[in-house]
C-alpha cells in the first residue's frame, strides 16, 4: 500500500482523478447458510434514560458500538443528534397525516427546542478487534435513534407503573394527554 511519501506528497496527487469501489462480499437474501453474510458490518447501541422527580428525561446515556471511529466528534454529534430525533419521535412530535398530506405546520408538530433537550452522554465501545475492511469503522446513521424510545418507555415505566403503547407516548411530562 502506498502513502503520501512513497507517492512524492500531495502535490503530485494534485489534478488528477481517481476512482475506486468498495464492494464486499455477501451473501444473497434468503440464503440457506447456517450464517449468511448479509451485511458489511452490524453496529450495535443500548441506551438508558434517567428522569427527575417530575417525570422529565434529565440525563440520556447511550453505549455505541460503531467500530473504529474515523472522526470522532462526527460520530459522536451523529449519535446524539439521532438521540434528540428518537426523543422527539417518543415524546412530542405528532404528525398527522391525511390523503398523504401532512395536516400540521412545522411550529406545531412538537419538535423538541434546544432548551428541552436533556444531557446527552455518549459512551464509543471499543474494541481490540480490527475488522478487515473500511479500517474498522461501522455505520452509525439512524442506529443512535432506534433505542430511544425504548428507554424513555422503560424509564417511565419505572417511574409510574404504566406501560406506553403509543408514539409519542401519552401520560408523560411532555404529553398533552395526562401529562403534569
Amino acid at each position: 500500500m502506498a502513502d503520501l511519501q512513497t507517492c512524492g506528497g500531495l502535490e503530485e496527487l494534485e489534478g488528477r482523478e481517481y476512482y475506486g469501489e468498495f464492494t464486499p462480499e455477501t451473501d444473497p437474501m434468503g440464503s440457506d447458510k447456517e450464517n449468511p453474510v448479509s451485511h458489511l458490518s452490524y453496529s450495535y447501541s443500548a441506551q438508558v434514560a434517567a428522569l427527575d422527580e417530575e417525570g422529565r428525561i434529565k440525563k440520556i446515556t447511550a453505549a455505541v458500538d460503531l467500530g473504529i471511529p474515523i472522526n470522532i466528534n462526527a460520530a459522536e454529534g451523529q449519535i446524539e443528534g439521532g438521540i434528540v430525533m428518537g426523543l422527539g419521535m417518543a415524546l412530542t412530535e405528532d404528525l398527522k397525516i391525511t390523503d398523504c398530506r401532512p395536516k400540521a405546520r412545522f411550529g406545531t408538530l412538537g419538535v423538541l427546542r434546544a432548551t428541552q433537550v436533556p444531557d446527552i452522554e455518549v459512551k464509543l465501545v471499543r474494541s481490540d478487534a480490527v475488522l478487515d475492511h473500511s479500517y474498522g469503522a461501522k455505520g452509525v446513521g439512524e442506529l443512535c435513534l432506534i433505542p430511544t424510545a425504548p428507554a424513555v418507555s422503560g424509564a417511565y415505566y419505572k417511574y409510574d407503573g404504566k406501560i406506553r403503547l403509543t408514539l409519542p407516548m401519552e401520560y408523560t411530562f411532555y404529553s398533552k394527554k395526562g401529562g403534569k
